[in-house]
Formats: C-alpha cells, structure tokens, sequence
C-alpha cells in the first residue's frame, strides 16, 4: 500500500498574474505548433505503449469499436454450451468480456479480433451480453435465448483472470472417481467440458471448464484447482461458481476466488455434500467458512482423505507459537522505528518485511542478536525454544517452494501459496503474526499485498506492513484496522464485501 501524497499550500508563493498568463499562452502556442508538424505514429506498439488501440481514423483519432455478433443468434436451443462467436474491429482489445446472465466470463480474440469460445448456458431463459470496450468507447451487443434442458442438481464453472494459462478443474466424486482434463468420463454419469477455444482442444487462456451431472450420487465432492502457467506468468485469481438445482426454485449459487501463485499447485476450493431427495445440497469453502461450521460429513471426509504434507513443517508446541508470534510482531514493529541492518536493503518490500520477521523471530534471544538487529532497549519478547528450532532443520531456507523444496527467499504470491493457510476473511479471527493478503492487479509483477497483525496488550488490532516504495520513500508504517476500516481507497479495507481483500492467513507452522 502506497503513501498517500499531502497536498501543502505556502502562504509564501506570489506569482504574477500577467506572467503567469504569458507563460500559458506560449505554452499553448509551442504545443499547437508540434501538434500541427507531427504526425501521428501507426506503430502498434507505439500507440499501445500510448494507451491508444486501434483502429485509428485518417488523422490519428481513436474510434469507438464496432461489434459483430454472429452467434448466438436467439430462438432457442437443447445445449448445455452456449457457442459465442463475433469480431471485434479493435484488434487490440483483449479481452472481450461474456456476461452469460450476470456470470462474467472473459474471451481472447484472434489477431484479427474475431473471438469464438463456448460458455455453460443455463436452463431457461438465458440472457448473453458481449462487451467490446477501448479507451474511446464500448460497443455492446444483447441476445436472449431459451436453453431446453432438464434442471441440473449440481454445476461447477472453473475460469482463471489470466489468458495463457491452464488452471484446470479437478473434481472428486464420492465413489472416489477423479474427473478432470484426462478422464473426462465419469463412471456415475457426470458430464465434463474441457476448455475449448474454437477448434482449438483444450487452450490454455480464461476457461472455462465446467462440470454437470443430472444425477449426482450423495456424498462428498472435493473439488480443485490446478495451475500451470504459460511463459512468464506467475500468477491467476481462480473463480469457481457453483451451482445447485439449477433451473428450479431452489436454485443456490456460491463463487469462489483464491490466488494461484506457482507451476503445479493445487489448491481445494470447495467441498459439496448431495444429500439427497427433498434435501438441499451443502456447500463448504476451507479458508472462508468457519471450521465451526463444517458439517460432520466433511470433517470426516478430511480425515479420511488427508492433504499430502510434501515435507513440510510440523506444527510448533503451543509455548512456541505464542513465543514467536510475539516475536514477529517485535521485530516488524522495530522497523517502523528504523530499518534493522541485517534486513538487506534489496528485500525492503511487503513480502521481505514478512520473510525478515519469521526469520529473525525463530533466531535465538541474544545479547548480540538484539544488538545486530538494532532493537530498542526497552522493546523484549521471548525466545523460542531449542526444540521449535528444530522444527526447521533447513534454517534459514524456511519457505516452502512450488517444487516442494525450501528456500530462504519466498515472494508474495509463494507465501500466500505454500506457506501460509487461509483462516477466514474476518479480521476478528486474527492473531498476532498472522497476515492480512490483498490483490491489487494480476496484471503487474507484484499482484499481492500483504500486512502483518499486531495485536496490542489493550486488545486493540493494528497493521504492521511496508509501503512497498523503493528508497529513499521506503517505509514500514503501523495502522489501526479501525483506520483501513475507514479508508478512502477502499482496496484497503479488510471487510469481506471488499474483492480486493483474500482474508487473512496463518504460517502453517503456527496451525493446529
């Protein structure tokens, strides 16, 4: 989270009136001239570098798109896709954004700007609205649709905010059959629509996959996400919708996001229990939904079916935990103070401050430590102990890597990833050390923001983070959530209703 510039005024500054005039006017005179020589450059990637698309009229100007819609053409149809296709006349406009009754899907065109991708309908009336849109202006075109098709008890949309990437869908049935791109087929009956681009089989880009069945078997369905990038991106927002009893009055609809960060995670979104005639179907989010909650079909299930641990951590002995909790908080509110010397300059950003805490929080509590890292006199947390150190044999690489191993640096995203645990989107359920994760655009290099809880002996709850600006603006700063609450830009506030908030996490080794 960026400072947010003051505005200051000086009593001080007196400029004259008639040459200030003057200057404005052979300002205008020098930039008219320039305008008039110029011409302007049809180098794509110039005007892209400009924030202009084409198509450009005669003399330079942007115009507004024009949108044609070849399908779908209205009427009706027996299909459980719907086919979309048109062209965009902006060849630059990327993507073109699907609204398929208010479930928002995204398409990549063709170089040419022709788009073609097959979207879930749903049974009934359906409304599609396709959306082309550049700096000058929209173009939009409406079809309306009956879909013929029985009510279906259970859907399942995968889609990613990322073009050029796989996040695949993986669903596990009660019968312990795994459907997902290479077994389509499900022995129970259940349908499965690979992500499909035209005539393309399976292209990696936006989604979606999706998974039907018209007679769910009761019990547990595990359902997943699994990430694979294409060249250098590193990271997606992945969007589940669920769907139950589709096309009947009893309709229920639950979406889901969660950061994908690095090459072959898997991450489990939801669980859904089928319980049967005249009983609604469950739907259970880990990290979102209380563990109070979770129904006792899918606690067994869990036990059942626990997680692969892939080598990590084990959890630390309760002293420890509220030891280095303490700790973290110590040593990142030391900071807001003055940089430590040992926090290597290059590392100054959300993500070091977090891998610095955790990492100088697990070092033994020294006379030399406290003095290295520059820490008030009157600042004292307890150490932990020599046994919760060896809790981590490969000190100082303590994060865990897509790759399954451990290293000493670890980004945003790999924190959010693999080390730390979702625990729910409420504040209130925070406890010193934990993190607060933010999204800010999947399109920059660093999509995440992350801010470490403080909890004060009064029981008030504060922020700890770094700004995120590069020296010398570089800066730890200490807020009141009571001050995110309340904040004008709303990208900051940690309520659930905010999109850009994921919630807050938990280090794995402090679970359980």
């Amino acid at each position: 989270m960026r400072d947010i510039p003051v505005r200051l005024r000086s009593p001080f500054i007196f400029v004259r009136i008639a040459d200030y005039c003057r200057w404005c006017v052979l300002l205008f005179l020098l930039v008219a001239t320039l305008r008039c020589d110029a011409s302007p450059s049809s180098d794509p990637e110039i005007l892209a570098r400009r924030g202009i698309s084409a198509p450009v009229s005669s003399d330079g100007e942007q115009l507004v798109p024009e949108l044609t819609l070849e399908s779908p053409i209205g009427g009706w149809t027996s299909s459980q896709m719907l086919d979309i296709r048109g062209r965009c006349s902006d060849e630059t406009v990327n993507p073109i954004v699907v609204n398929i009754n208010g479930a928002r899907y995204l398409v990549s065109p063709n170089t040419d700007g022709a788009f073609a991708r097959s979207f879930p309908a749903s049974q009934g009336r359906n409304t599609v609205e396709v959306i082309c849109q550049n700096t000058k202006g929209v173009a939009r075109q409406i079809r309306s649709l009956y879909v013929q098709t029985a009510p279906l008890p259970l859907k399942v949309v995968l889609t990613s905010d990322t073009d050029g990437v796989y996040t695949d869908l993986h669903v596990y049935e009660p019968n312990g059959a795994h459907v997902y791109w290479a077994q389509t087929k499900s022995p129970s009956g259940g349908l499965f629509f690979l992500n499909t681009q035209g005539d393309n089989f399976d292209k990696p880009g936006y989604g979606p996959y999706l998974y039907a069945h018209p007679a769910p078997p009761i019990g547990v369905y595990q359902i997943d996400a699994n990430y694979w990038p294409g060249g250098a991106v590193q990271h997606t927002l992945g969007n589940l919708e669920i769907i139950t009893n589709e096309g009947t009055p009893q309709e229920s609809r639950r979406r889901v996001q969660r950061p994908l960060a690095r090459p072959g995670e898997t991450a489990t979104l939801a669980f859904v229990i089928m319980r049967g005639i005249a009983q609604s179907p469950v739907i259970y989010v880990p990290g979102q939904d209380s563990e109070a909650t979770m129904p006792p079909e899918i606690a067994k299930y869990r036990q059942e079916h626990p997680p692969s641990t892939g080598g990590e951590y084990a959890s630390l002995p309760l002293n420890d935990k509220s030891h280095l909790r303490e700790a973290v908080v110590g040593v990142a509110l030391a900071q807001a103070k003055a940089f430590s010397p040992l926090w290597e300059p290059s590392q100054r950003d959300c993500a070091g401050l977090v891998r610095f805490a955790f990492r100088e929080a697990l070092k033994p509590r020294t006379l030399e430590q406290r003095v290295k890292l520059g820490l008030p006199s009157q600042l004292t947390f307890p150490p932990v102990s020599i046994m919760a150190r060896l809790h981590f044999p490969e000190y100082p690489r303590l994060w865990r890597q897509g790759n399954g191993t451990h290293g000493a640096f670890a980004d945003s995203e790999i924190l959010i990833g693999h080390n730390f645990l979702p625990i729910g989107r409420s504040v209130e359920e925070a406890q010193n050390g934990d993190i607060l994760a933010y999204a800010k655009s999947f399109t920059t290099d660093d999509p995440l923001h992350l801010m470490i809880v403080a909890r004060s002996p009064h029981g008030g709850l504060m922020t700890v983070y770094h700004n995120g600006a590069r020296a010398p603006h570089g800066a730890v700063r200490v807020v009141r959530i009571g001050e995110l609450d309340t904040a004008d830009d709303e990208t900051w506030r940690p309520v659930a209703a905010n999109p850009h908030f994921l919630g807050v996490y938990r280090w794995k080794p402090l679970m359980g």
